[in-house]
């Protein structure tokens, strides 16, 4: 892999006074540089790490340059990455042409201007470094939404397991039925466990034994008046339970009335909500952390939107730096064909084709390149 940020160059040169020169051309770049003495170390090369460009010498020992770019362009990993060749005896069109034909971006001949070769480099740095900043912002945004998504998934666990608590708790509710004075008469298993006292032990005993102080008074009697004389279930309160070891607990409590003998009585049913509360605080705590995860994902998106701006604005910059000057050499082309200048030996028309033809197959190569940078957007 590259590094971290990094657009990676492959130089490939049998020579190594000419990788040297190539280094120091390049080195302003900034960027990391790898050498390969052979087209054979060059694919070693290719196979672990991913490229920017490559600067490939044509001729060499063993595998020439056109056998190693067929090579680097049959892997899937290594197809679309740009290739320069650099030759300085391979000068006649058939070489030229079979460079763009195994999948050149560029054929030049040495001896070079350096800052020409590294402007061209630079072109394609900057592009690498572009799509390597828009996949780490997509994984960004697709680790936010797998997170989102588990948060969610988390979130409907625990209402869920809420709502199976409180249908368990439907089925064993705590019954304590209190005279006027309060006190307990009945006492049912369920109470015994909520409580943790035995039936014989609450019997008799006046109900606020079973709240904690603060619910004794005012809120006890407003509980008990709440009940209707048919009987009526009422809305239910949250109290405070004691436990017999005095452990306080909140339980929800609602209230009924009905007359035995004349006496009045009130029969209570009670809930342990212990765990719906806390089942209820991680439901906030999960919410609050939903809440900060869509911020920071509509911030990576609006990020993501920016760059993607970015990059459009810079594919528009480089279609018009890259066609205009191809078009140029074409249309000087077209005007020299058609003798507007003079006329033209057999030998310097045929020049002059070929050099229209090796300007179409380069600006097809750039139309390619901007085509496929808009497919990527979407456009």
């Amino acid at each position: 892999m590259s590094e971290m940020g990094k657009a990676t160059l492959l130089l490939v040169d049998d020579r190594p006074e000419n990788l040297i020169a190539l280094e120091a051309i390049l080195e302003p770049l900034g960027q990391p540089l790898t050498r390969a003495n052979s087209g054979e170390e060059a694919l070693r090369h290719v196979l672990t790490t991913d490229f920017a460009v490559i600067l490939l010498d044509v001729q060499m020992p063993g595998l020439n340059g056109f056998e190693t770019a067929q090579m680097i362009k049959s892997r899937e990993r290594s197809r679309h990455t740009p290739i320069i060749f650099l030759t300085a005896i391979n000068k006649e069109d058939r070489y030229v042409f079979e460079g763009y034909s195994v999948g050149a971006v560029d054929y030049m001949f040495k001896p070079f201007q350096p800052d020409v070769l590294r402007s061209k480099v630079a072109v394609f740095v900057e592009l690498y470094l572009k799509n390597l900043q828009l996949q780490e912002q997509g994984e960004l945004l697709r680790d936010a939404e797998r997170r989102e998504i588990e948060l969610r998934h988390e979130a409907e666990l625990h209402e869920s397991e809420a709502r199976t608590a409180e249908i368990v708790a439907s089925v064993a509710e705590a019954i304590i039925t209190v005279d006027e004075e309060r006190r307990i008469r009945l006492f049912n298993a369920a109470a015994e466990r909520m409580f943790g006292r035995s039936e014989e032990q609450a019997l008799g005993h006046p109900l606020d034994e079973l709240l904690h102080e603060r619910f004794r008074g005012k809120e006890l009697q407003a509980l008990l008046a709440s009940a209707t004389s048919a009987g009526e279930s009422q809305d239910s309160r949250v109290l405070a339970g004691i436990r017999s070891d005095g452990r306080e607990f909140p339980m929800e409590a609602s209230v009924s009335r009905m007359t035995s003998h004349d006496d009045a009585l009130f029969t209570v049913v009670a809930r342990d909500v212990t765990e719906r509360r806390r089942a209820e605080e991680a439901l906030r705590t999960q919410a609050q952390e939903l809440q900060a995860l869509n911020q920071k994902l509509h911030t990576r998106q609006n990020e993501l939107e920016a760059a993607m701006g970015t990059r459009s604005r810079f594919y528009a910059s480089m279609s018009h730096e890259l066609r205009t000057p191809i078009n140029a050499i074409m249309g000087y082309n077209d005007l020299l064909l058609a003798t507007v200048y003079g006329p033209l030996s057999d030998a310097q028309i045929k020049g002059i084709e070929r050099s229209q033809k090796a300007a179409r197959h380069l600006l097809e190569l750039v139309n390619d390149v901007l085509d496929l940078s808009k497919l990527e957007a979407g456009k």
